[in-house]
């Protein structure tokens, strides 16, 4: 991976790796939790037959850091202009490719505190008879190349927008294993395995050039500024007729009340994000909301 411009070889990245080993396990997994929505959403949309839906629980990047083959810096003039998989920008910019790759740990007949020290997505299959299956999706090894362009300004912390854009599909592989023990395996249902594989493929096909992921640096680096309301807009539910409402809990008590109460919620792919919430044991909870 020699630069042709220059004609020099990839420049050591032993001391980042070095960094990345130590920083690695202690970062906030958090920030990976758009990668895991991205996977998600691309499965429930793509779910088989077989399977009524699909919830990434958590994920976690484990302890053994992703490794740095190569770093060469490319053409910084090229900026304004559409080439190697970017588009154009205005702005001073840094433009480098990045190769990477990851080998996990053999982790074959270990428990998941040994497995977890390999990128790791734990989900959860639901399928007929409203059956769940956990399912434990272990990172065995990862290669790709991405190029990358940062954005400077002049003042701390120097760096603004990241664009990021991957030099062709990455290479992935990886293991599922069910937690259900007296359930069957959801992986040998034929062509499971490769849906699996598919989605995360398709996932990593929204950041294959000419596609790219934009990265703020400043908020990532120096945190969010504080702002008065986090408010973006006011939906109104108007509830015309509500009928044939049941409370199970009076045929048991013999009180005769009712819990008469709609919940609406906003939901993505079967997922709730937020619902309202309800008072229990009155008729008339808005007057508990708004006494007189």
């Amino acid at each position: 991976m020699v630069n042709k411009a220059t004609n020099s070889p990839p420049e050591s990245a032993q001391w980042l790796n070095s960094i990345l080993h130590s920083l690695w396990p202690i970062v906030n997994p958090s920030l990976f939790v758009a990668v895991s929505d991205l996977i998600e959403d691309t499965m429930q949309a793509t779910v088989p037959k077989a399977v009524h839906g699909v919830r990434v629980v958590d994920i976690g990047q484990g302890s053994q850091p992703i490794r740095i083959l190569g770093i060469r810096w490319l053409d910084p003039g090229s900026a304004a202009e559409n080439v190697e998989g970017m588009a154009a920008e205005e702005g001073d910019f840094i433009n480098m490719e990045v190769a990477v790759a990851y080998r996990g740990k053999d982790t074959s007949g270990q428990g998941l505190r040994q497995r977890s020290a390999n990128p790791h997505l734990f989900m959860e299959f639901y399928i007929a008879g409203g059956f769940t299956i956990p399912v434990w999706v272990e990172i065995t090894a990862i290669l790709a190349t991405a190029r990358i362009r940062i954005q400077l300004t002049p003042n701390p912390p120097f760096f603004s927008l990241a664009t990021v854009t991957l030099l062709g599909l990455p290479k992935v592989l990886f293991k599922c294993t069910p937690l259900a023990k007296n359930l069957f395996n959801i992986m040998d249902i034929p062509g499971m395995s490769a849906w699996v594989r598919d989605s995360i493929n398709l996932a990593a096909q929204e950041y294959v050039a000419p596609r790219s992921l934009t990265l703020d640096l400043k908020t990532m680096l120096m945190g969010q500024p504080k702002m008065d309301t986090e408010g973006l807009g006011v939906l109104v539910v108007t509830i015309r007729r509500a009928y044939d409402l049941e409370d199970a809990f009076s045929l048991l008590s013999g009180s005769g009340k009712h819990d008469a109460y709609v919940t609406a919620s906003w939901s993505k792919w079967g997922k709730r994000v937020w619902s309202t919430r309800y008072v229990a044991h009155l008729l008339s909870p808005t007057r508990a909301l708004n006494p007189p």
